[in-house]
């Protein structure tokens, strides 16, 4: 599983989308760029053609022995010109109501003899799961599918797969400000999502299987049947820029994690966040250019862990991203039904290292994930510390 962590070294990145059409069908959609795939030029015509294949297999459990179906399927994209697009993918696969599935995808560029493998998961327990609906704004061509993470003030129209009239409540949960603490930190006592209240409750009416939505502001949305918020669907709304670093107090927020509590303290006491980050780094790196290199690499930890490890927190205030972005992505992972387990080889300046994450069930988000703190982890932690400031 660390592959689906180390992106920058991937030479194919497809993107995935699992749409529900009915109770008894789901489709994958796939789009890669056209600069990823190997095209090669045919003997006979003026143009160029990639050949790749998609093998699907589906598990209800990484517990159990065998998936449940493959599906498997070639594609062939023709290039004619030195062009610089998407090319899309679909395949259909049977994938029942009433259960989540793990769906393992092998890409491979036949051409370059190369693959990719992700691991893709999707909730159909009931007709109200995410992957029944999608998004598209109302002012232009963008078009969001799960998992949903939407900008505020911003009308959308929101449509499920099938044509009916139906409601749903709607709760609006302010976003969580914690910030985690250190891994070795044992004593952390963590709010639990269940004890959040929402700060406002609607209802809107889908007609015809749409309707029209704008979030009044950032926060998380919880899209469930009435009396029944386990049935339904989440759309966050973080910030409208999500999941890039912006120029303002959220570009000081993920220092907090190698830094000293009177440190942190004082990066706000300028008033200035792009100033305050410069500085930070300039005393830690010794030199500007030096300086701007471990800035720009720490921003794109940052990055990287809002886009992989989000639930109703943004990803960099996870366990998952606070790890991601003080060690970097492990070396070998481990995947279970209840959790992941992160290995770091032992390197130079680097102790090998071993740190469980255990799955944390809750209704606002199915990828929210606990790290088991050890105080024997205050060593390895203050070793990565020191590589960013040295």
């Amino acid at each position: 599983m660390a592959h689906s962590y180390h992106m920058e070294k991937r030479s194919i990145n497809p993107v995935y989308h699992i749409s529900h059409v009915d109770e008894r069908l789901s489709l994958v959609s796939m789009e890669v760029n056209t600069n990823q795939l190997f095209y090669v030029r045919d003997a006979r015509e003026e143009f160029f053609l990639a050949n790749y294949q998609l093998t699907l297999s589906l598990y209800t459990s990484f517990e159990k022995r065998g998936h449940t179906h493959t599906e498997v399927r070639k594609f062939t994209d023709t290039l004619y010109i030195d062009e610089n697009r998407l090319v899309k993918s679909e395949i259909t696969i049977p994938l029942a109501m009433g259960n989540s599935y793990n769906v393992f995808i092998l890409f491979e560029d036949l051409n370059r003899r190369t693959s990719e493998t992700t691991l893709l998961t999707t909730d159909k327990r009931t007709i109200f799961s995410e992957g029944f609906f999608t998004a598209s704004a109302v002012d232009d061509t963008s078009i969001y599918f799960p998992p949903f993470h939407l900008p505020a003030n911003k009308e959308f129209v929101i449509t499920h797969a099938r044509a009916i009239d139906f409601s749903l409540e709607v709760q609006r949960y302010p976003l969580f400000e914690n910030i985690p603490t250190a891994a070795y930190v044992t004593s952390q006592e963590e709010k639990r999502i269940d004890s959040f209240q929402p700060d406002s409750i609607f209802i809107i009416n889908f007609s015809g299987g749409t309707t029209r939505f704008q979030l009044p502001g950032n926060g998380i949305y919880r899209f469930s049947e009435p009396g029944n918020k386990e049935s339904g669907f989440t759309i966050r709304s973080f910030r409208n820029d999500f999941p890039q670093t912006p120029t303002n107090e959220q570009m000081l927020l993920p220092l907090r994690y190698i830094t000293s509590g009177s440190e942190f303290t004082a990066l706000f006491a300028l008033g200035d966040a792009q100033l305050a980050a410069e500085r930070f780094w300039s005393r830690s790196a010794g030199n500007p250019d030096r300086a701007a290199s471990i800035m720009s690499n720490y921003n794109r930890r940052v990055v990287k862990a809002n886009s992989l490890f989000s639930s109703y927190l943004p990803g960099w205030q996870t366990d998952k991203g606070m790890i991601y972005i003080v060690f970097g992505p492990p070396d070998m992972v481990f995947h279970g039904d209840d959790g992941e387990t992160w290995y770091y080889k032992e390197g130079l300046n680097r102790p090998g290292a071993e740190l469980n994450f255990v799955r944390v069930n809750n209704f606002l988000s199915d990828n929210h994930y606990e790290l088991e703190r050890k105080s024997a982890y205050r060593r390895n932690w203050n070793l990565a510390v020191d590589r960013w400031r040295r």
